[in-house]
């Protein structure tokens, strides 16, 4: 960008878009932003509902909108890499890709795939789904506001900020018989109940 714009939609469908610094880059319609590309959010890309991703997104800045990486129907695709402290994401996360976390997420981190912190980051809340693998790596901290739920597997490395529940996925098949999550502690700390 080499300014602020507004767009009924974004669909990046191949190559790169770099929202810079100080720009702000506005999707009017609810649930039109897509990239299968590479989106790089330096600065501010504001959208209303959810964005959708089965690119890589790399987030400096802030993405003003929910954000469903990858899909349920293609587990394992997108990758979000949050890159800088200041990154934000003003609503919820809900992984079926890679995450790489740092910075800000308001809403829920909901992570039915792969999660690990890239540095020290704050959610409202976390939820390992039984599919979901989720890590804090050594010397980050994942502060988690509300108690974090896990039904897959979680390993702390660094600290959990928060209570934390394991317990059996809720969307869980009958049979066989579920089974609460498996939560590790890899020389981490826990800053709260279990």
């Amino acid at each position: 960008t080499s300014g602020d714009l507004e767009a009924a939609s974004l669909a990046n469908t191949a190559g790169t878009l770099t929202v810079n610094t100080g720009h702000t880059l506005e999707a009017t319609t609810f649930d039109a932003i897509s990239n299968a590309g590479t989106l790089n959010i330096d600065g501010t890309l504001d959208g209303a509902g959810t964005a959708s991703n089965s690119g890589t997104i790399n987030l400096a800045g802030t993405l003003d909108a929910s954000l469903a990486n990858g899909s349920a129907a293609a587990p394992g695709t997108g990758t979000l890499n949050m890159t800088s402290d200041d990154a934000h994401i003003t609503n919820h996360l809900t992984n079926y890709g890679t995450a790489n976390v740092r910075g800000e997420i308001d809403g829920t981190l909901t992570n039915h795939n792969v999660t690990q912190t890239s540095g020290a980051v704050s959610v409202a809340r976390l939820v390992t789904s039984m599919t979901g693998s989720t890590t804090i790596s050594p010397t980050h901290v994942l502060t988690s506001t509300l108690t974090a739920l896990n039904h897959g597997t979680t390993t702390i490395g660094g600290t959990l900020n928060g209570n934390i529940i394991n317990t059996v996925d809720p969307n869980a098949p009958a049979t066989p018989t579920p089974i609460p999550g498996t939560l590790t502690l890899a020389g981490g700390v826990i800053n709260g109940a279990v």
